[in-house]
């Protein structure tokens, strides 16, 4: 079998068990007999060993089957998958050291608050951080194992995007419905007098993370030192 629609079918059995056991019908009934502890045991054993065998997949078949794209060979698309690749990174990263109210909305006292800073751009800088790391990667594989691979990130991150928005809107009402009409999964600058737009000088990052995009040029140092780099320039 085609080793890229080998990557596909661990895609598709990654998303069908995770958002699967998530879904209103499974989880409530799963928490229900087995506790909401066991439950997540239980979630958290099935992701890891489903997204490990996709892993296993890709690492034994990264330089097998047809051709990819390559567009990294075209100077101009090198540059912008680098720097696709680089803003996933950075996004990635400040997920973790300034957690948007979306990551944090069920433990909020009083609910979600006014969007700040990065969340003016996007309620899921994870979410799109990896999106784009996919999409960086698919310009750049020149296998199309690693297509589907990184093609299957970005269509799941936007897919868990969606999938968290409306698991919220249900669990938390009209209050994280307000927070979803003030803020986008990406926005474009705009100037706006209710607040809802941005500025580049509203949206700070972390003085390391400025650190380490400076040293990156452009993206390559975070690219060559990625471990999914590799696959991304399997031959």
């Amino acid at each position: 079998m085609e080793p890229s629609i080998l990557i596909a079918l661990c895609w598709l059995l990654f998303a069908a068990t995770h958002i699967g056991l998530a879904s209103r019908r499974v989880r409530p009934a799963l928490v229900a007999r087995l506790g909401p502890s066991s439950f997540s045991y239980l979630f958290s054993f099935v992701a890891i060993v489903t997204f490990g065998l996709l892993l296993h997949v890709l690492s034994l078949h990264q330089h097998a089957g047809a051709a990819g794209l390559d567009l990294g060979r075209f100077t101009p698309v090198g540059a912008i998958g680098m720097v696709t690749i680089t803003t996933g990174v950075v996004l990635t990263i400040v997920a973790f050291q300034s957690p948007p109210a979306s990551m944090l909305a069920l433990f909020i006292p009083g609910g979600v608050k006014e969007p700040y800073g990065l969340e003016r751009v996007t309620r899921h800088p994870f979410f799109v951080g990896t999106a784009l790391l996919g999409i960086g990667h698919v310009l750049l594989a020149s296998r199309m194992v690693g297509v589907v691979a990184f093609g299957g990130l970005a269509i799941y991150s936007i897919a868990g995007a969606m999938h968290q928005d409306g698991k919220l809107r249900r669990e938390l009402g009209e209050h994280f419905a307000a927070y979803l009409d003030r803020t986008s999964l990406v926005r474009s600058p705009r100037s706006s007098r209710d607040g809802s737009g941005w500025s580049p000088g509203s949206c700070r990052l972390p003085a390391s993370l400025w650190g380490c995009c400076s040293r990156s040029r452009c993206g390559r140092c975070i690219h060559r030192s990625s471990p999914t780099a590799a696959l991304g320039r399997s031959a």
